[in-house]
């Protein structure tokens, strides 16, 4: 799965419809589009929490994107660490732009890299004769299509050119492709949404598929946002407020093969708008 923020992550990931926020360029480069004015993200994420037997995890991300002649131009800085184990980071730049009325696509293009930490007894072995690390660049791309007022429809590729970054040996990155659809009731604040997700190189035919659902609904006049999701592998809940260009959102995701022994993925971000139309 890509870098999600507590936003999407509380839908379980069936949010690929487009959000207008910069922290989209890790999931749909077509979801920062925008008119006018821009925004910058920060997400933090504490991964099982309290996990026996695990090393500290945790998933931090911060985005910005601004609209230009040229469209809406995104930048994205995210960092996985598993302490004394495994660190990942990634640095996305992306461009999306309005193609017509109803369509909207973008492009992004992401530095992966991927770094490990052996201790004294693996220093020595082979896979690590060439370093302890490896950088490669992967392609993104999405498109956006309004399908009349309610209806919101989306494509998300990522990962188009399988980047190797293996270490002694070859191990490319799994292309992943994500449709959604998204329905928004008029005059409720109540956003429906569903997603199909298809990953290569899973562990079985079945597994390399995933549906998701995903519920928002607004109340105080949009300033309070609640969010609900389900796959079958994982629960999201969580909840969105906003005062006047500043935000704040939080997101518990729980998985179904890891709900013993540990308190679930909590998540924490921050938003802040500048420019344009001063939001509801």
């Amino acid at each position: 799965m890509p870098l999600l923020g507590p936003g999407p992550a509380a839908t379980a990931g069936a949010f690929s419809a487009g959000s207008g926020e910069a922290s989209a360029i890790f999931w749909n480069p077509a979801g920062t589009f925008r008119e006018a004015g821009g925004d910058c993200y920060f997400a933090y994420s504490q991964l099982y929490a309290g996990l026996s037997g695990a090393s500290a995890m945790g998933l931090g991300l911060l985005s910005g994107a601004a609209a230009t002649r040229l469209g809406t131009l995104a930048l994205g800085v995210g960092a996985f660490q598993a302490q004394g184990l495994l660190s990942e980071r990634v640095v996305a730049l992306g461009l999306s732009r309005r193609l017509s009325a109803v369509a909207t696509a973008g492009a992004s293009v992401k530095l992966l890299d991927h770094g490990y930490s052996p201790d004294a007894a693996a220093a020595d072995d082979p896979v690590f004769a060439r370093g302890t690390g490896r950088r490669a660049a992967s392609w993104d791309a999405g498109l956006t299509l309004r399908l009349g007022r309610p209806w919101t429809w989306s494509l998300a590729l990522r990962n188009i050119n399988r980047p190797d970054v293996g270490l002694s040996g070859e191990d490319r990155v799994p292309r992943e492709a994500q449709s959604g659809l998204a329905y928004e009731f008029a005059g409720r604040d109540l956003r429906v949404s569903a997603a199909l997700s298809y990953r290569e190189a899973a562990a079985s035919p079945q597994d390399a598929w995933e549906p998701a659902v995903g519920l928002e609904k607004g109340v105080a006049d949009g300033r309070v946002r609640f969010r609900a999701g389900l796959t079958p592998s994982s629960l999201g809940a969580g909840f969105g407020l906003r005062l006047g260009r500043a935000g704040l959102d939080y997101a518990l995701v729980l998985r179904r093969d890891l709900l013993s022994n540990n308190a679930g993925t909590h998540m924490l971000g921050l938003s802040l708008r500048f420019g344009g139309a001063n939001p509801r």
